[in-house]
Order: C-alpha cells, then sequence, then structure tokens
C-alpha cells in the first residue's frame, strides 16, 4: 500500500505551477490585445486552439491576416500539420477586417506575447506530468475511494491525502472527522429528533467567536470543504424535512444515531475490512 504523503509535495509543486499559468495568462493577454487588439476575445478560451495560436505566430498584424486571406491560412496551417475548422479562420478575417488600430510597440509585444505562451505550455506539459505521478501515488491508498463524490478530483483528494497520512493512524472513524472540521448536526425538540447538514466545528474557524456562515470559512483539512457541497447544494423540500443527500454507497456511513452519511468517516471503516 502506498504512502499518501508521497503526492503531498506534488500537489504543492502543481499548485504552484498552476499560479505561474495563471499570472503568465493574464501577462499574454495584456501583450495580445497591445499586439492584436481584439483577437483574444474572438476565441475564448483562445489556449485551446493550436490554429489560432500558430496563426498568430506565423500573422503578427491584422494586415498581415487580410493580404494572406484564407487560402494562405489554410496552407500555413495544413503545412505544419494542425487540424482546423474554417469558421476559425472567418473569424479571424472579419476580425482583421475591423481591428482596431494597433499600438506602435506592436511587433514587441506580439514577441512577448509568444515567448510567454511557450513558457505557458511547457509548464502545462509539467502540470499534467505532475498530474500523473500523483495519480499514481493515491491509487496505492484507500484515499483513491474519494474520487467517487462529485466534485473532488485527483489532485484535491491527493491533498486530503498528504495532510492525513497513513488512514490506520487513526484511532476511529470519528477521528478524522473531527480533525476535519466537520460534524453532524442534529435536531431534538420534544418527539422531534432530525438530522441536519453537515457543520463545521467552531474550533475549525479559527476562534470561537467567529460567527461566520460555513460557505464563508475554509475546514481545517484541504478538500474536506468538499464534503459540504452536497449540503449546500440539496434542494428546499429536503433541507424542510431535514435529510441530506446520500453519497456514493461505497462511502457512505450512516454514522450511528446520528444518520447523517459521510464519506471521510467510511475510509476508515474501508480500510480495516
Amino acid at each position: 500500500m502506498g504512502n499518501p504523503r508521497c503526492s503531498s509535495k506534488g500537489v504543492s509543486v502543481r499548485r504552484t505551477l498552476v499560479q505561474k499559468c495563471s499570472t503568465l495568462c493574464c501577462q499574454i493577454h495584456e501583450h495580445l490585445e497591445a499586439a492584436l487588439p481584439g483577437l483574444a476575445m474572438c476565441f475564448v478560451p483562445i489556449w485551446d486552439s493550436h490554429a489560432v495560436w500558430h496563426l498568430i505566430g506565423q500573422l503578427g498584424s491584422a494586415a498581415a491576416f487580410l493580404q494572406a486571406g484564407s487560402p494562405g491560412m489554410i496552407q500555413s496551417l495544413r503545412s505544419a500539420g494542425i487540424r482546423f475548422q474554417q469558421r476559425t479562420l472567418d473569424t479571424m478575417l472579419a476580425w482583421a477586417k475591423q481591428a482596431a488600430p494597433a499600438e506602435p510597440t506592436a511587433g514587441v509585444h506580439h514577441q512577448l506575447a509568444l515567448a510567454l505562451n511557450a513558457d505557458r505550455l511547457q509548464k502545462s506539459l509539467e502540470i499534467q506530468a505532475l498530474e500523473r505521478r500523483i495519480a499514481h501515488a493515491l491509487a496505492g491508498t484507500p484515499y483513491i475511494l474519494l474520487l467517487s463524490i462529485p466534485g473532488v478530483n485527483v489532485v484535491s483528494a491527493a491533498d486530503f491525502a498528504g495532510e492525513m497520512g497513513p488512514i490506520e493512524n487513526d484511532a476511529n472513524a470519528r477521528a478524522i472527522t473531527g480533525r476535519s472540521g466537520l460534524y453532524p448536526s442534529r435536531y431534538q425538540s420534544d418527539e422531534v429528533d432530525k438530522a441536519g447538514r453537515l457543520c463545521q466545528s467552531p474550533l475549525a474557524r479559527g476562534h470561537l467567536g467567529d460567527r461566520r456562515q460555513p460557505d464563508q470559512v475554509q475546514p481545517a483539512l484541504p478538500g474536506s470543504g468538499r464534503l459540504l457541497a452536497p449540503c449546500r447544494q440539496r434542494p428546499a423540500h429536503v433541507a424542510r424535512e431535514g435529510r441530506v443527500p446520500l453519497l456514493p454507497h461505497c462511502l457512505s456511513d450512516s454514522g450511528g444515531a446520528t444518520g447523517v452519511p459521510t464519506s471521510v468517516p467510511a475510509l476508515t471503516q474501508l480500510h480495516r475490512r
């Protein structure tokens, strides 16, 4: 069985790379707007189109797009072996016919945009390689079952697993719930006994005097906030009746007297079977 902490470093490095990619995207947008005003808004998101970026690299101005025309762009794309759709070329030509004047330093901005985009593509490849290694490390742990919960992906599950460590270190299932800063609410009055939504412990909010709603506070463990999402998004009639949507059967836990299904405690029980 793998050690969940092995993926913790990979998640941290990936987070840094994602932040750098976001910064690069903002910088690329600025330079593109200066060199080719309005083109980036014609393709949202522009990062997914290899054909657009190839033509941006080959043709650096609206006048160059008009001069090349549709036949010139088709020849350039086919020579590079890039698949494309005719509507993409039609959109670029329509933009070029009514494009606003570029800045005097458009050539410099054009080169900077291409250089920054090359850096972005390299970082994207590094992120994909990290995600594969993270998935491989996560597959050897019981935390792989977290992927069956809607809203939890490989990265968030590995982040949670790296913080929790080997699941056998926890004495019981409720120890995980408490460390996550989550607990099931319960309403009792006379003969009424209803299970409510998952709530956040006041201790997990930083101090006992914090009166913010659970939606506004980060849980104690990374990824545990996603366990609250199904309860936040439940229909109004479910809230009135005090029922909580069930999570996938393999991760659900009746939770004793409360009857509130949770997913994190189930990991300990599945591990011990």
